[in-house]
């Protein structure tokens, strides 16, 4: 199984399991089918986060990145690993004028 294909199975399991979400398929468009709505897909971003270290900046947001389970699974893979640089903007001091 490649990596995408195990974190769709990760994400479903997330939105089955811990957030009593269930998905027919990868393929459901999460937004449009009312399965998530803006508070439930910050909900699942967050924990996404938290279970495959990696951040996300708002600036980074697409909704059409988000609108799936293979998509969200496409998502984090392009995302991991940034966290070095997001947790160095948060420790960095913010200059002021």
């Amino acid at each position: 199984m490649n990596r995408a294909a195990a974190l769709e199975l990760q994400i479903q399991r997330i939105l089955r399991d811990d957030m009593a979400i269930d998905v027919p398929s990868p393929h459901t468009d999460l937004l449009e089918s009312g399965h998530l709505d803006s508070l439930l897909l910050a909900e699942l971003l967050s924990r996404l986060e938290a279970e495959l270290a990696f951040r996300v900046r708002i600036e980074d947001l697409d909704l059409d990145q988000l609108r799936t389970i293979a998509a969200l699974a496409r998502f984090a893979l392009s995302h991991q690993g940034d966290t070095a640089g997001h947790q160095a903007e948060m420790a960095s001091p913010a200059r002021g004028g």
